[in-house]
């Protein structure tokens, strides 16, 4: 039974992802073998969640690596002070 109701409530996170071409959400951060750019897309992919979810601290830890490994320092150390809080 938890199942069934684990897959309905998927069913409608993905028709309400469906539903709006502008959602972050529409595209998986999972599919990056198809960019040409994986690091580039991946960061642009965790920045659209923090817009959603500012203080996420998956999404904010993802980014702050993904920038680190970029170069892209400037952008990385603000999201260090989030981490320490």
């Amino acid at each position: 039974m938890a199942l069934s109701k684990t897959d309905a409530a998927l069913d409608a996170l993905y028709k309400a992802i469906d539903s709006d071409p502008s959602s972050p959400f529409r595209t998986s951060p999972g599919l990056c073998s198809n960019v040409s750019e994986p690091a580039a897309y991946a960061i642009k992919v965790w920045q659209d969640l923090l817009k959603v979810v500012a203080d996420d601290p998956v999404a904010i830890s993802n980014l702050t690596t993904l920038l680190f490994r970029s170069n892209r320092y400037s952008e990385a150390v603000p999201l260090l002070k989030l981490r320490e809080g």
